[in-house]
């Protein structure tokens, strides 16, 4: 039942009021509050009524999602946070406008008195956030998140110094944050997410059980020590080019264990290099070249060069490319089956199963480009095990078989035309 309605109900109802004043559940919002566009100047109102009949213990979870046009005094919000965050509050969740970024702080006083020992789950959302050394107010946190938050790197570590429970850490457009430093001790923690804080300079775990990273953003120091056994992550740079040149000449040694890698690059400017050091663990192999900006990739870059990355990684079981570019890449496939796969140094040659998807194109704007699918199959024996890397030569039976399962046209400016494509000879069978 919407609290506008519930709130009603009280108003008849004894037991419902009775009920109602130890409601576990308090959301804030325009929807549930039942206010209209015009009545938005109205959410002031509406939670001091609620909140003025409501006792002062029972709350679990407690939310407050409000725009500029709701026009909350600050005031108000510390009064409405002091009432409702009592001893046994789980889940806080504070969704605020952009402008309360700088001109409110979270009032850290609010959490003391064992008020904030229970809560699990903390959601900041466009506030200033500043604790104090010796901060130990959430003991049993396991998710964190702050997105738009001001804290400084030595705030956010008194804020997790004590939380030994945390097992998920998000922060996302923390523009003070220069230096974050997850410490040992937090032993729970697997899961790490740090994007588009620009200050961002350095990245240090020793979080012994961090399995999970993603990182979006400049380019930054990463120092993983304890936490160098992760073993998926995601990795993509907002406007500093060669994410993907990054990858292959960093990660091998920062991140030795990894068996899931999805790269982000904005701009390739240089080829990818050949490299020394292998992804012995990493499985499965996601690339996306491009998705943001039209000259996302040179003329000049080789997609061939992308061939280093599948050597570097031996044990590769699935690899996608996702790129997006204005012109097609029906040349660059072709360039590819004829000049990489069909190289007569098999000894040497790694063939990579690449199922239902080869390269992916996302054509922008008014032109329309369709291109076959490139699927590759190497089948050992007669099986159809086509899903891991093999070294050819070490099989009784092999076979390359290269299909472009579909023959499609392109589009441009309303004509239509076939796009004929001669199809490939077949490798020979080795027997």
């Amino acid at each position: 039942m919407p609290l506008c309605d519930s709130a009603h109900s009280a108003c008849v109802s004894r037991t419902f009021l009775r009920s109602w004043r130890c409601h576990p559940k308090l959301i804030f919002t325009e929807e549930t509050l039942g206010l209209k566009r015009t009545e938005a100047r109205d959410f002031t109102s509406r939670v001091n009524q609620i909140l003025k009949n409501h006792s002062d213990t029972g709350v679990k979870i407690l939310e407050f999602v409000f725009d500029d046009r709701n026009n909350v005094n600050t005031c108000h919000l510390n009064s409405w946070l002091q009432k409702a965050v009592t001893p046994g509050i789980e889940k806080i969740t504070l969704f605020l406008p952009w402008r309360y970024r700088e001109e409110y702080n979270f009032p850290c006083s609010i959490l003391l008195d064992g008020r904030g020992n229970s809560i699990w789950y903390l959601d900041l959302t466009n506030c200033a956030f500043h604790p104090m050394v010796g901060f130990d107010c959430l003991r049993s946190l396991t998710k964190l998140r702050l997105y738009g938050v001001c804290i400084t790197g030595d705030e956010l570590g008194h804020l997790i110094s004590n939380c030994f429970a945390l097992e998920e850490l998000q922060v996302w457009c923390c523009m003070e944050l220069i230096c974050s430093t997850i410490p040992f001790w937090l032993q729970r923690l697997s899961c790490l997410t740090v994007s588009e804080c620009d200050m961002l300079r350095v990245i240090e775990s020793t979080a012994p059980n961090l399995t999970t990273l993603d990182f979006f953003g400049e380019p930054v120091q990463l120092v993983l020590r304890e936490s160098s056994k992760v073993k998926h992550l995601k990795v993509g740079y907002s406007y500093t080019p060669n994410a993907v040149s990054y990858a292959i000449t960093k990660l091998p040694s920062i991140a030795p264990h990894l068996k899931t890698l999805a790269i982000y690059s904005s701009s390739e400017t240089v080829n990818t290099p050949m490299v020394a050091d292998k992804f012995l663990a990493i499985k499965h192999l996601n690339i996306h070249l491009g998705e943001d900006y039209d000259d996302a990739v040179t003329p000049t870059y080789d997609y061939l060069s992308l061939a280093s990355f599948l050597d570097a990684c031996p044990v590769l079981e699935s690899f996608n490319l996702s790129v997006s570019l204005l012109f097609t890449l029906q040349r660059c496939l072709l360039s590819a089956a004829e000049t990489f796969f069909f190289r007569e140094n098999a000894e040497d040659l790694r063939f990579i199963a690449l199922k239902r998807k080869g390269f992916q194109l996302h054509p922008p704007r008014r032109q329309l480009y369709r291109v076959r699918v490139l699927q590759l199959m190497y089948i050992p024996g007669l099986g159809n095990e086509g899903t891991q890397t093999q070294r050819a030569g070490s099989g009784p039976k092999r076979r390359l078989l290269l299909d472009f399962i579909q023959q499609r046209s392109y589009r441009r400016a309303g004509s239509v035309e076939d796009a004929v494509v001669p199809m490939l000879p077949q490798h020979p069978r080795n027997e």
